[in-house]
Order: C-alpha cells, then sequence, then structure tokens
C-alpha cells in the first residue's frame, strides 16, 4: 500500500565493551512510499498558429508528477515521435502531420519511479442525421502505439440552438464492443455539441466534438 512508513528499531541489552556499558539506542526511520501517477484525462487539441498546434490535458490523480510524454503519429505508417513536456501541454508543428490521414497522439504522466498508462487513442467518427436523429459510428483505429482496447466510451451531447427555451442533453456509456449509437427525439432544424471520449485505466482520449445541425435549415 502506498503512504508514510515508520521504522523503529530499538537494542534491548546492554553489552559490555572495554569496560564501558552501553546504554540501549533507538533508530527511526521514515519511508514515503509513493502512489504511481494517474493517467492524464480530457485531452484537447487548439491550432495557436498557422503552422502550431496545442495538445493540452487535465492531469490524473495518483502520485507526483515530474512531467509528460507526449506520443505523436499516422495511422497506416509505422514509428511514430516521441515529445516531452513538464507542463500540461505541449505545442507541435503541423510540419510533421500528413494530410488526409488519422494523426494520432496519447499521452503519459511521468512520476519519480513510474510512468502511467497512456491515454487512449480518440475513435474515428462518423454522424448521419435524419429531422429528429443523430446517429453515430466509430471505430479505433490502428494503433501503432501498443497501447491495447479500451474500457469503455463515454458520449455527451447538448442542445446548442436556435432556441435558447429547449434545454435538452444527455450521457451515454457504453463498453468496449460498442461501434454505433442512434440518438432519438431529437429537435428538429437544431445544432447539437457531440463528444465520444474512449476511456481507459482512467485515463481520457481527445473528446471528438461536432457541432452538427439534425436537419437542414429551411428557407
Amino acid at each position: 500500500a502506498y503512504g508514510m512508513y515508520t521504522c523503529n528499531v530499538t537494542t534491548t541489552c546492554s553489552p559490555v565493551c572495554g569496560g564501558f556499558t552501553l546504554n540501549p539506542r533507538s533508530i527511526t526511520s521514515s519511508l514515503n512510499v509513493q502512489a504511481p501517477p494517474a493517467p492524464p484525462t480530457q485531452v484537447t487539441m487548439s491550432q495557436t498558429g498557422p503552422t502550431t498546434l496545442r495538445v493540452s490535458w487535465t492531469p490524473g490523480s495518483g502520485g507526483p508528477v515530474l512531467g509528460y510524454y507526449i506520443l505523436s503519429g499516422t495511422e497506416g505508417v509505422a514509428g511514430y515521435y516521441i515529445s516531452s513536456s513538464t507542463m500540461p501541454y505541449y505545442d507541435m508543428s503541423t510540419a510533421g502531420l500528413l494530410p488526409v490521414t488519422n494523426n494520432l497522439i496519447t499521452v503519459a504522466a511521468m512520476g519519480t519511479h513510474f510512468t502511467s498508462s497512456y491515454t487512449p487513442i480518440a475513435p474515428i467518427i462518423t454522424i448521419t442525421t435524419t429531422s429528429n436523429t443523430i446517429t453515430l459510428t466509430w471505430r479505433q483505429p490502428i494503433d501503432p502505439f501498443g497501447i491495447g482496447t479500451v474500457d469503455r466510451y463515454e458520449m455527451y451531447y447538448g442542445y446548442v440552438g436556435p432556441c435558447p427555451a429547449i434545454i435538452h442533453r444527455g450521457t451515454e456509456v457504453m463498453d468496449s464492443s460498442a461501434t454505433a449509437l442512434t440518438l432519438l427525439g431529437m429537435q428538429e432544424f437544431s445544432s447539437y455539441n457531440l463528444t465520444i471520449t474512449a476511456v481507459k485505466n482512467g485515463g481520457s482520449s481527445f473528446s471528438s466534438i461536432q457541432i452538427l445541425t439534425s436537419s437542414s435549415v429551411p428557407d
């Protein structure tokens, strides 16, 4: 178990050494067994310049964190890049990213003696809509990092317009075998904010956010 431990050693005899009697002695030592860091959560990406992107995340719980490892690669391309950061974000150039491909990123926390598991790779999502339904299908990309299967998927949706009086939102939790979900009863001619996040070992992937309309806005 993790925590602070105290060890106390005491001599119980008083031997005679060179004509002198030695008094009992007590030695106390403390040992702090630190928990390994937990993987980051809520990984996001934003464009910070014409050729730069910022990957940021929320530090997980667990033991102290000294820094982070960031792995980046492209689906279907052998090998990947390893970077590091002491802050909960990393600025990267778009020069190494390939157009019209699935570029993948994962993050792990680095502790004093242990490194957390890496965050799962975000699913690749396809969305179709009707006047009152939203259907999402997804798949996990081919993993160049060896992270493995996810534990579950978490989905959130929320109405964002055009009528501010409407409050329409919800959440769904699906196991790792899920590949599709249809939301029923959506508001016609409206937009929704959707996220699907892959979760593994407490860490979570990019939230795949889409602002979409469930049907074409009428003329």
